[in-house]
């Protein structure tokens, strides 16, 4: 199998790269153009900062290695051929390839020189960690079961290795994902005097973003202080200073798991338990990202450290129904008594944690637990009156399971649960019981019944009670809640409440794939993706025996089967796709790998290889979701296919075939190719059994491409990506240059669109290329038998507008982004600077500040004068437009429903270039000016515009007459005495609306010498 292509690039729609809920990372080093990130396989993958290209190159030695991108959700996982068995396996965490979830961790390797990693192992020291070239093991936490482990970035290829050789002794590698902290608490208002209840103080570790203990008050006493993240013992969020204000009296262990500026690693947070494990009777963490807390490493940490210690770990509640997890049993959260998130704020589970650990010292964590579950009223809870309950439950939760669908065959389930009464008097309970459905209304009568009204619990002693849920009733199927409530017949004030919860299981069937080989036998090397029409995996069935089966839930899902051997770059890969699997019955599904056909394409030109293969289908619901999943090749050896079941109609399913091809040189990469092919083929419906064209270049379009030069002999690479009605991305191979250069692209015409992407660059300390300057080019249409030119990176280069939405306002937030360094011929670019800053005022007040080219904040309302200056320098990047600065100043008001887009103006130059970017010496020219305002902007006309130009690097300025042209631009009249390197040019504009732009670009084209 060839093994050309190293670099590829995944095109299409993208959520912005640092969207979202999680964690904000550290800003990106100023003029930073993507994000690039090493994968725990080595292999690389970048992200342009607005999302709207990913590259993929394989790590040294991996040449030939296969990828599957899956887009969907507003992520994208780039998933290499030889880990996915290990993360079906479940030993690898599938984040640690979900190359967005990444970024926005902030483990890009501009900001993070490892991959850090929560490590469990197999065998009597889980928290042994791992060893090797490549890995760091930087903390061994025993009692959680865990260590944290760095990759280093620099040896990630003997990383890689070092886990395969140990990966018998591993059993789970989770992503360090930096949570947040949780919302800072209500104060509490009704905590009861510290001597009231009694007893010796409890010991409380808060483990959250630090405590200031000033701010919590003269009752808080801190015994001890770690700091397990950053440098600071301050709390600049709130959440630990308002927690120990919560236990006045208790002594306090304060353990900083978050840092200040709201990140909150896992590492740390297992670092914090460690410590406060033995050392304290409660533990209070106060992280959110909940969803760790099931069956992540956290929720297997809190579990253990409970079951080795008896403290009581309150955590946070998940956002949504709680779900049994390995820290279900031991676990207090802070959620309604409904299991449901609701609010509870966590001083008030603090504060009865540490009331109850004081009053009964002796109480398990279990049923501490049970006593503050049973003691929330509507998502509160009372620490006052709950020291005055005296009849407690055993248990908070009464899980009666699951009762599978159909549900004509359901038993009623029975589960006891018991009181104890801790007082010396006896306490007669009146028993009532409430079931509420999936849909929000009470549940049939008798779906949850009791055996009792009433129980007397005596003093000291139990009593119980049979609670009875039954499913055999008409309302609807699916996740019902509620509670058992225990109220004192002399203190209505004072009942208790025990969660319920059942599963009616919604109509669900079993689906059964068999995979079979080449042979016709059954095999195990194979996998089948189930997803939903979101996207969502649902599962991944593989078995040993080419058998596995998933109980599913009714409705319609993809089915996409690989028959093939993971772990062999050259083994024949068998795809199936089913478009849609209605699964409304039991079903068994045959992953056939004779139902598949060869892929081959055939180009005219003898001297072409392929640089790309990416065989992959778009697929959309009725509702507008839907996902992308593709397969990434070098070429088109060993490459099979095949759809099972029906087509669907056009509108929801488009299988694409796309292929780019080149001319490999002496190195075997294909630098400097002459020439190259780019081609799309779509089969709307459906995907492809097989396929076989045969090229013609009178059927493609032709555009002969100059690649000019800022710096002659850099390297440069440019890339054309393909979309069409019903794709909307593709992977696409960038294509390595040394400028000057001149390319031909032979590109798919008629309904197939091309957008490009161009970028000057330097190797990287890695080898790898660092663009410094970073052009793209919006959709273009060709057609076949026509020939075209395009022409790139020539100057001047400076701001500009390519759509509305460079900067504007919504409602107070305003956002400012315009590129700086597009070239003369329109094509929006970015570059490395040494340094940038955008700085906004309102009315002169400075309001926003950044320290890269973006800005995004929050203003007063109203209207007010505005004035925005971005600043840019790069002179050891380029000798051309070695600074770029620009003020704007205009009028804006809080804008309503629609967003606002700013009135704003930028001025563009045109002289002639070479491919060297070079202008041929003259006394006196003419230099082409044109005025560009933000799309859909309302501006005025306009009322002024004045050019000075500076020969001596921008240090004397001389005003250059500017006239109007015929072509309805301008000429600027420039004097350059002999000798002259470098022109710069400072531009002044205003409107009649009084919006003004002052704009300088130092060194923005120079003379030959």
């Amino acid at each position: 199998m060839a093994t050309l292509a190293a670099v590829l690039v995944i095109t299409g729609q993208q959520t912005p790269a640092v969207a979202g809920g999680d964690a904000e990372p550290a800003p990106a080093p100023a003029g930073q153009s993507d994000h690039r990130v090493t994968l725990i396989t080595g292999d690389r993958v970048t992200v342009s900062p607005d999302g709207a290209r990913v590259t993929v190159t394989a790590a040294p030695g991996r040449a030939g290695t296969r990828f599957t991108s899956h887009r969907a959700g507003g992520h994208r996982t780039v998933l290499p051929e030889d880990a996915r068995p290990l993360v079906a396996a479940g030993l690898l965490d599938r984040r640690l390839f979900d190359v967005t979830a990444l970024v926005r961790a902030g483990y890009d390797d501009a900001r993070s020189p490892g991959l850090p990693l929560i490590v469990t192992r197999r065998g009597a020291d889980p928290a042994a960690g791992l060893t090797g070239p490549g890995l760091r093991t930087t903390g061994r936490f025993a009692v959680a079961g865990a260590s944290a482990v760095t990759v280093v970035k620099a040896d990630v290829a003997s990383a890689w290795s070092a886990i395969h050789e140990q990966r018998a002794g591993i059993e789970r590698i989770w992503l360090d994902t930096p949570l947040t902290p949780a919302p800072v608490p209500a104060p509490s208002t009704d905590l009861p005097p510290a001597p009231s209840a009694g007893g010796a103080a409890p010991t409380v570790a808060v483990l959250s973003t630090g405590v200031d203990a000033e701010r919590a008050g003269p009752a808080v006493r801190v015994a001890h202080r770690r700091v397990f993240v950053g440098a600071s013992t301050g709390d600049r969020h709130g959440h630990g200073t308002r927690t120990a204000a919560a236990v006045p009296g208790a002594t306090l262990l304060d353990g900083k798991v978050c840092a200040d500026d709201g990140r909150c690693p896992e590492s740390a947070v297992l670092a914090g338990l460690e410590w406060a494990a033995g050392r304290a009777d409660v533990v209070d963490l106060g992280v959110g990202g909940a969803e760790q807390f099931g069956t992540g490493p956290l929720g297997r940490a809190v579990e253990r450290i409970s079951e080795r210690t008896g403290a009581l770990v309150l955590t946070p509640a998940p956002d949504g129904p709680a779900a049994p997890g390995p820290g279900a049993r031991t676990t207090a959260t802070h959620d309604g008594p409904d299991g449901r998130a609701t609010g509870l704020p966590p001083s008030g589970a603090v504060t009865g944690a540490a009331l109850l650990a004081r009053r009964h010292p002796d109480w398990s964590a279990d049923r501490l637990r049970a006593a503050l579950a049973a003691s929330e009223v509507d998502g509160a809870l009372d620490a006052a009156a709950l020291a005055r309950r005296n009849a407690l439950p055993a248990t908070a939760l009464l899980d009666f399971g699951v009762q599978r669908w159909p549900h004509t065959d359901d038993r009623p389930r029975q589960r006891t649960l018991t009181w104890h009464n801790h007082g010396d008097r006896p306490v007669e309970l009146r028993l009532d019981a409430a079931l509420t459905g999936p849909d929000g209304t009470p549940a049939p009568a008798g779906a949850l019944r009791l055996d009792a009204a009433t129980v007397t619990v005596p003093a000291g002693g139990s009593a119980s009670a049979t609670v009875t849920a039954d499913t055999r009733h008409d309302g609807p199927d699916g996740r019902y809640t509620g509670t058992v409530t225990a109220t004192p017949a002399d203190a209505p004030d004072l009942a208790v409440r025990s969660r319920v919860e059942v599963e009616k299981e919604v109509e669900s069937h079993a689906l059964t794939v068999r995979h079979l080989g080449p042979d016709g036998r059954p095999t195990g090397r194979a996998e089948t993706m189930v997803l939903d029409l979101t996207g969502e995996l649902r599962a991944l069935l593989y078995g040993e025996d080419g058998v596995a089966t998933a109980r599913l839930p009714k409705g319609s899902y993809v089915l996409v089967g690989d028959v093939v051997d993971f772990g062999d770059t050259e083994s024949t890969w068998h795809r199936l796709v089913q478009p849609e699997l209605v699964l409304d019955a039991d079903a068994t599904v045959t992953m056939d790998a004779r139902r598949t056909a060869p892929v081959r394409t055939t180009v005219p030109r003898p001297d072409a290889r392929t640089a790309i293969v990416d065989l992959g289908f778009d697929r959309r619901a009725e509702d507008g979701t839907g996902f992308g999943l593709a397969l990434a090749l070098d070429g088109f050896e060993g490459l099979r296919s095949g759809q099972l079941g029906p087509d669907l109609p056009a509108e929801r399913m488009t299988g694409y075939l796309h292929s780019a091809w080149a001319v490999p040189g002496p190195a075997g990469d294909f630098r400097d190719t002459p020439y190259s092919y780019g081609l799309l083929d779509t089969r709307p419906g459906g995907f492809f059994t097989g396929f076989d064209r045969k090229v013609a270049d009178r059927d493609l379009a032709t555009v002969d491409s100059r690649l000019v030069a800022q710096v002659t002999g850099r390297a440069a690479t440019k890339a054309m990506f393909p979309t069409a009605p019903g794709v909307n991305g593709t992977l696409t191979p960038l294509l390595p240059y040394r400028l000057p250069a001149r390319t031909t692209h032979l590109l798919e015409g008629g309904a197939t669109l091309w957008s490009a992407a161009f970028g000057e660059n330097v190797p990287g300390g890695d080898g790898l290329p660092v663009e410094i300057t970073a052009f793209g080019q919006a959709n273009q249409s060709y057609q076949a038998g026509q020939r075209y030119t395009d022409r790139w990176n020539a100057a001047v280069l400076g701001p500009m507008f390519d759509f509305a939405g460079h900067a504007g306002r919504r409602g107070d937030t305003v956002w400012f982004g315009i590129p700086m360094y597009s070239d003369q011929d329109g094509h929006r670019a970015g570059s490395l600077t040494d340094a940038a800053s955008t700085r906004m005022y309102r009315d002169g007040r400075l309001v926003g500040a950044s320290g890269a080219g973006n800005l995004e904040a929050e203003v007063p309302p109203g209207p007010a004068t505005f004035r925005v200056e971005k600043r840019t320098s790069r002179p050891s990047y380029s000798g051309l437009s070695t600074r770029v600065d620009a003020t704007w100043t205009f009028r804006s008001g809080t804008a309503g429903e629609a967003d606002e887009i700013f009135p704003l103006w930028v001025v563009r130059y045109a002289p002639t270039v070479d491919d060297h970017n070079v202008t041929r010496w003259a006394p006196v020219t003419l230099l082409p000016v044109s005025v560009m305002s933000q799309p859909e902007a309302r501006v005025g006309r306009v009322r002024q515009l004045t050019v000075r130009v500076s020969v001596d690097g921008g240090r004397t300025w001389r005003k250059a007459p500017v006239v109007l042209a015929g072509d309805g631009g301008y000429r600027a009249v420039v004097h350059a005495p002999r000798g002259t390197r470098t022109v710069s040019l400072r531009a002044t504009l205003v409107d009649s609306h009084g919006n003004r732009l002052d704009q300088t670009i130092v060194d923005a084209y120079r003379f030959a010498k």
